[in-house]
C-alpha cells in the first residue's frame, strides 16, 4: 500500500506539473503546431490525473464500502486515451507540418481544377494565353501544383485583357463594391460569356492557334484590334492586391461561368474532341 501511496503521488504530481507548463508554454510559442501539440500533451496529462484520482480512491476509500470495479473502465480508458493524447501532443511538431502541406496540396488542386471552365473558355477564344496545348482533363495534374495553378490564373488574367473590356448592351449596369461577391461574380461571368459569345466566329477555330482561314485571329485583324477599342476591365476583386484573394475571386467567377452558355458549348466542344482524338 505504501509503495502504491507514492508511486501514484509521484505520477500525479508529475502529470500536473507536466499539464501546467504545456499549457503555459504554448501561450508563448508562435509555430501553431508547437502549440497544439503542448495543448494537446495538457489535456491528455488531465486525462491522466483522473486514472490517478480513481487508483487514490482504490487505497483509501476501499474500507469504507468503495467499490474499484465501478470505475475500473472509466480510470483505464482516461489512461489509455491521456497517453494517446501524450504522444500525439509531443510528436505534432514532426507531423503536422507534412499534414498542413497536404491540405494546402489539395486546397490547391481543388481550386486549379474549379478555374478550369473559365480559362478553358477563354482558351478556345486565344490559344496565344497558354504555355502549351490544353490537357484533355485536370484530373492527373498533380505534379508541380503551385506552378500550375500560377499559369492558369496568370492565363486568365491574359485571356480577359485579350477580350477586351466590352459590355454587351443586354446585360444590366455592373454591381456596386456594397453588392455581394456573389452577385458581382455572376455579373462579371456573364459579361465575359457575352462578350464570348458575340465574338466573330464564335465556336468555329478550326486549329490550335484559333484562326479561322482568313489571315486573321479568329475571325478579326489580329488581338491589338480587339484590346484597343476597349478599356480592360480587372477581374479580380477591388482592393485584393495578393495572390490568395485573386484566385477565391476567380474561383468565384469560374463557378458563375460554368452555369453559362457559352461554358456548356466548351465543354461540348471539349467532349468532342476526346471522341476524336480516342477514334484516332
Amino acid at each position: 500500500m505504501a509503495y502504491q501511496v507514492v508511486h501514484l503521488t509521484a505520477f500525479a504530481l508529475g502529470k500536473a506539473v507536466v499539464a501546467k507548463a504545456c499549457w503555459f508554454y504554448a501561450r508563448l510559442t508562435e509555430d501553431v503546431w508547437v502549440r497544439r501539440g503542448l495543448r494537446t500533451a495538457a489535456v491528455g496529462a488531465c486525462l491522466d490525473l483522473v486514472y490517478a484520482l480513481g487508483r487514490f480512491a482504490d487505497v483509501f476509500l476501499v474500507h469504507r464500502g468503495w467499490d474499484p470495479s465501478a470505475w475500473a473502465n472509466a480510470t483505464r480508458t482516461c489512461l489509455t486515451v491521456g497517453l494517446a493524447l501524450n504522444t500525439i501532443g509531443w510528436t505534432a511538431p514532426l507531423w503536422g507540418s507534412r499534414v498542413q502541406a497536404v491540405r494546402a496540396w489539395w486546397a490547391d488542386y481543388r481550386r486549379y481544377r474549379r478555374l478550369r471552365p473559365l480559362w478553358y473558355a477563354l482558351y478556345r477564344a486565344h490559344p496565344e494565353i497558354s504555355l502549351q496545348p490544353a490537357a484533355r482533363s485536370d484530373l492527373f495534374a498533380l505534379w508541380d501544383l503551385r506552378f500550375r495553378l500560377h499559369r492558369r490564373v496568370i492565363e486568365i488574367r491574359d485571356g480577359c485583357l485579350a477580350l477586351g473590356g466590352q459590355v454587351s448592351p443586354g446585360l444590366p449596369s455592373a454591381p456596386g463594391p456594397e453588392r455581394s461577391v456573389e452577385e458581382r461574380a455572376r455579373w462579371e461571368a456573364a459579361r465575359m460569356a457575352a462578350a464570348l459569345a458575340e465574338r466573330p466566329g464564335h465556336g468555329g477555330t478550326n486549329g490550335h492557334d484559333g484562326t479561322n482561314g482568313r489571315g486573321g485571329t479568329n475571325g478579326r485583324g489580329g488581338m491589338e484590334d480587339r484590346v484597343t477599342d476597349a478599356s480592360p476591365v480587372s477581374v479580380m476583386n477591388q482592393g485584393d492586391l495578393d495572390f490568395s484573394a485573386d484566385v477565391r475571386w476567380l474561383v468565384q467567377v469560374s463557378r458563375a461561368f460554368a452555369s453559362t452558355p457559352a461554358a456548356r458549348a466548351c465543354s461540348w466542344a471539349q467532349r468532342r474532341a476526346k471522341r476524336r482524338l480516342t477514334e484516332l
